[in-house]
């Protein structure tokens, strides 16, 4: 990926390594007709540098500053090789661990960060100057429901038509059982914009769980669409070394998205469903944690979201670096975050948007992906203006979404989410299933061993601990499965962490 690395003094630029433009896609827009694209650029001229992202800060853009030295990059191993070895920020990593993602613009890295919503960093005669806004609407709206869900059909519409003349010919959805990729795929069926591929991946590692399958071809065969079903062939530890190195270690989840990844090139477009969740139906959005944003009720609200303090979640790590990883530190450092967002509009939807929305779940298609042409049309500035002020009590029933799916598609309205089909049942009893599942542990215990055979690896994990946990897993593989998964990826994500610190 492109970098630039820029030397200065106090009053001018005095060395440039890398393109003095670049920009990730063509037209890069101000945030009034923002279209809904993954966008960045950075500019060098007369003695001057600008660097921008798009309003939400979705495109992920590294930079560090120090001493005289600016360095961009989408990439943070490309910024690293350029570096001495960086100090870890472990109280980053600390609440990274416990919430699944980084917050803010925090990184790994203590003197590396990420670009914040319609963040500007400008470099002008030697002094560096940084500002960012977020757009996220501080009132709500007061018109009726119907009104509300109309607006929204047809901003989400408008969202959809601005592709037909430019890229109708190289659209790709991946679909799911959820509302966001419903939506989308509907929207282009109502408007005659079939897409070259419709995909869905399995989500789990032993493509057990077919309710996502069963609900997108359900949908697909209706429509008369061609359906691409990829499942995850490659092992675990390599889907999650992939994952790490491609959102340069932005993400606990997502590995699932490699078995996409392969389908998707460029110049194709990929339509992703971003924020349609969080701004207008998730299952992890609550009034009463809207209500403690409100009131300023931080200790709950810091409970709520990094866990009791003796929860256990971090015991799997070595004493010297739960140490650094102290409860009191990482409250002290989400508190800011958490504040930002008491007087806006539905607080909590705002902090999930900036915060796991735009800094983990943003990754996997952005990133992940072949093309560097990433549409997210819940994120077209009027569909995010309506979304972002709605008024969370006048849907208590957190229903919005469906609602407007099924006013706007009546004729798929009979269709049930991904939740609606059938899951596979758990027969314990079933001797085959037993043996698939202690040598999916075994295989996953195989691969967090050879990690451990790195010597930095071993000085941050308490290696007595997580063998005789895989040894419980692998002898009884139903008794703590969602442990052994997260364990996994927490172990590959820190072994992936350490080997890039020492890069050079």
């Amino acid at each position: 990926m492109p970098l630039l690395e820029v030397q200065f003094n106090e009053s001018s630029i005095t060395k440039i390594h890398g393109p003095d433009y670049w920009q990730l896609n063509e037209n890069f827009p101000d945030w009034q007709n923002y279209a809904g694209f993954v966008n960045a650029r950075w500019q060098l001229s007369r003695n001057q540098l600008s660097v921008q992202v798009d309003p939400h800060g979705v495109t992920q853009l590294f930079y560090y500053f120090q001493q005289g030295r600016l360095l961009v990059s989408r990439s943070l191993f490309d910024i690293l090789k350029r570096l001495p070895e960086q100090e870890l920020d472990m109280v980053a990593i600390g609440i990274f661990l416990r919430m699944g993602t980084y917050v803010g613009n925090d990184t790994p890295f203590k003197n590396i960060k990420v670009m914040g919503p319609g963040a500007h960093l400008q470099l002008v005669k030697g002094q560096l100057h940084y500002n960012e806004q977020r757009y996220w609407q501080k009132t709500s709206q007061s018109l009726p429901e119907s009104v509300l869900l109309d607006e929204y059909i047809e901003r989400f519409r408008h969202s959809i038509a601005q592709l037909q003349s430019r890229y109708s010919d190289n659209l790709v959805v991946p679909l799911s059982g959820g509302r966001d990729s419903r939506h989308i795929f509907l929207e282009l069926y109502h408007q005659k914009l079939f897409p070259k591929k419709v995909i869905t991946s399995y989500f789990e590692d032993n493509n057990n769980d077919i309710s996502d399958v069963q609900c997108a071809a359900a949908l697909v065969q209706r429509a008369g669409v061609e359906h691409v079903v990829v499942k995850n062939k490659s092992s675990w530890i390599l889907r999650e070394t992939y994952k790490n190195h491609r959102t340069s270690l932005g993400a606990l989840m997502h590995a699932w998205y490699s078995s996409v990844a392969g389908q998707v090139q460029s110049p194709d477009v990929l339509l992703d469903g971003l924020g349609g969740d969080v701004m207008s139906e998730s299952k992890v959005l609550s009034e009463s944690v809207n209500q403690d944003f409100a009131h300023g009720n931080w200790d709950r609200l810091i409970h709520y979201y990094l866990g009791h303090k003796n929860d256990g979640r971090l015991d799997f790590l070595s004493s010297p670096w739960r140490k650094q990883m102290a409860f009191d530190q990482l409250a002290e450092r989400l508190l800011p975050e958490l504040k930002c967002y008491q007087y806006y509009n539905a607080p909590q939807n705002a902090f999930e948007f900036y915060n796991r929305a735009r800094r983990s779940v943003s990754l996997s298609s952005q990133l992940m992906v072949n093309t560097s042409r990433v549409y997210y049309p819940y994120l077209h500035m009027p569909v995010f203006e309506l979304l972002s002020s709605l008024n969370y009590r006048q849907f208590p029933e957190n229903n919005f979404h469906s609602l407007a799916i099924a006013r706007a598609y009546s004729d798929f309205a009979d269709i049930p989410y991904g939740s609606g089909f059938c899951k596979p049942a758990k027969v314990t009893s079933n001797l085959c299933y037993h043996w698939r599942r202690t040598c999916y542990n075994q295989q996953k215990a195989l691969g967090i061993l050879k990690r451990l055979k790195f010597q930095e690896v071993r000085t941050a994990v308490d290696t007595k601990k997580v063998v005789s946990r895989l040894l419980i897993d692998v002898v009884a593989p139903f008794k703590s499965r969602s442990y052994h998964d997260w364990l996994g990826s927490n172990i590959v994500y820190i072994a992936d962490l350490l080997r890039c610190k020492y890069i050079n």
